[in-house]
């Protein structure tokens, strides 16, 4: 365990090489060792060549390995000197944010092991996912392979759209209790098609007392395939073009 110490002892020590060379430390002449390789030039590499299969290590064992920038500067993670290379970068900022950069249409892949989870979030606070710049959010399967989708549309008033794929449906509820879709605050609930176009239209009221209302397009009628049913204790009305009939306490709509 011989040892070369290099300084005064009272100032930093210096190993360079002798002219516009560089200079590489290895073990055992070079032969089945990795080596460090600082290389002279304007703008020089270091570059640390494992042997084999050996890998680089960071951190004692005892605590956390740790990487960080010199100085206030952005940290940045890539393959082959940044040449078509995707990029995770580190931004140096108070609330900076991290960058994971694909190259072309490369993809971000977060593999988890067994029932891992990607955890989005402080703890402490609401997490988030948000698109770079003005651009839709989709979420989706297999690289949107056979899958149904999420898209979260960019513009002031923006849809949601949940696409299902082929004759998939879209599924409410844990299916051990009644499944239940709300409005967001004291606002009615709209039940259309086409985004309203040449629809009829079932409308919640939000209110005490609110209404039901059943609204067809045009002459669209309201159609019934058995009999609709009171509680014993309510009373059915005339109230515009909804009827009652003598038979059974049936409606008929659309007269």
């Amino acid at each position: 365990t011989g040892k070369i110490l290099v300084g005064s002892g009272s100032a930093a020590g210096v190993v360079t090489s002798s002219g516009a060379h560089d200079i590489t430390v290895s073990t055992n002449s070079g032969t089945n060792s990795s080596y460090i390789t600082i290389t002279d030039a304007a703008n020089g590499n270091i570059n640390l060549v494992n042997n084999g299969t050996g890998e680089i290590v960071i951190g004692s064992g005892a605590a956390s390995g740790k990487i960080t920038s010199s100085g206030a500067h952005d940290l940045v993670l890539d393959t082959n000197a940044g040449t078509n290379s995707g990029a995770i970068t580190i931004t140096d900022a108070a609330n900076g944010a991290i960058t994971l950069a694909t190259n072309g249409n490369g993809n971000v892949a977060l593999t988890t092991g067994g029932t891992g989870e990607v955890v989005v979030g402080s703890g402490s606070a609401s997490g988030k996912i948000t698109s770079s710049g003005a651009h839709n959010l989709v979420l989706d399967t297999n690289a949107g392979t056979a899958s149904s989708s999420i898209t979260i549309i960019d513009a002031a008033n923006g849809n949601i759209q949940l696409n299902t794929n082929g004759t998939g449906e879209v599924q409410i509820g844990s299916g051990s209790a009644s499944a239940k879709i709300t409005s967001n605050g004291a606002f009615d609930m709209v039940l259309d098609t086409n985004l309203g176009s040449n629809s009829g239209s079932i409308t919640i009221s939000d209110g005490t007392n609110g209404d039901i209302t059943l609204a067809c397009n045009g002459t669209g009628d309201i159609e019934c395939s058995s009999d609709v049913k009171t509680s014993t204790s309510k009373k059915v009305y005339s109230k515009g073009n909804c009827v009652q009939t003598s038979f059974h306490s049936s409606l008929v709509f659309g007269y």
